[in-house]
């Protein structure tokens, strides 16, 4: 049975990231994951001893996570939610391996979960697993209200959805879902702006104002439309680009306001 993967820290932002993953797989019949990983490390060096009485704690807590996320919701059937704990330094490591070793085909996080210190000992976030990952990955912002998904709007040039073609239709048929495909462009006076479909999939270019940026563009547009799901493709990046610049994607997770699916090819 196809899954989704939902990286939990006991974060307000993790248990709506949880609510939406529940209702997906509500919609297209998937099973959720609900996974934690457990931090082996209290500093750089220093290991923390875990017994099994509080890894049982753990687990208690996680399901009940799970059984207040679905009576919170308006769910079609009882969706399967399983908990899986592992021990790990690094959870973008600890998901990755997770996600290689089961059928996971997409992974759903909070953008805001463990900062700070944690963050520092852990090394990670939703933007590395987001980063770093070779299947979807959905990051949920934060104050986001878990709803019905209606729609994929993928975001692209319109020279490269042909590109993507395949990794759009796939991840649509995981989702069931309709969807579309916008191009931000702030000067409409020299290109054919018409409406278009490539292979099914309808497009069309939204103007947007010159002095905003291409995420802000994002942010503004896609703000008519609060039961929909961005769909945004990640270029590979070099490892000197990786530490020195953010990606048009990076800067856009950290002003969507409705949930940001990355895909590759």
């Amino acid at each position: 049975m196809p899954q989704i993967l939902v990286p939990f820290d006991h974060s307000d932002n993790a248990f709506i990231a949880l609510q939406q993953a529940i209702l997906i797989a509500d919609h297209n019949g998937a099973d959720v994951s609900l996974f934690h990983v457990i931090n082996m490390l209290i500093g750089a060096t220093t290991p923390m001893i875990w017994s099994d009485e509080d890894i049982q704690e753990i687990k208690e807590s996680l399901l009940n996570k799970i059984e207040k996320a679905k009576s919170s919701l308006v769910l079609s059937r009882d969706v399967r939610v399983e908990v899986k704990i592992k021990k790990g330094d690094r959870i973008v490591d600890e998901v990755l391996s997770e996600v290689a070793d089961s059928d996971t085909i997409l992974i759903v996080m909070g953008t805001h979960g463990m900062t700070g210190i944690v963050d520092k000992v852990l090394g990670t976030n939703s933007l590395d697993v987001l980063k770093e990952s070779k299947w979807p990955v959905m990051v949920v912002p934060n104050h986001w209200t878990a709803r019905k998904i209606d729609e994929m709007i993928v975001a692209t040039l319109y020279a490269e959805l042909n590109d993507i073609y395949d990794s759009v239709i796939s991840i649509q048929e995981f989702l069931k879902l309709p969807v579309r495909a916008v191009q931000l462009v702030s000067i409409t006076e020299t290109i054919d702006v018409s409406d278009k479909v490539v292979k099914g999939i309808p497009f069309k270019y939204v103007e947007t104002k010159i002095e905003n940026s291409l995420a802000q563009g994002l942010r503004d547009y896609t703000r008519d439309f609060q039961n929909s799901i961005l769909v945004m493709h990640i270029q590979p990046r070099n490892f000197l680009q990786k530490i020195f610049q953010k990606s048009f994607t990076e800067d856009t997770v950290r002003v969507i306001e409705i949930p940001l699916l990355s895909i590759k090819k």
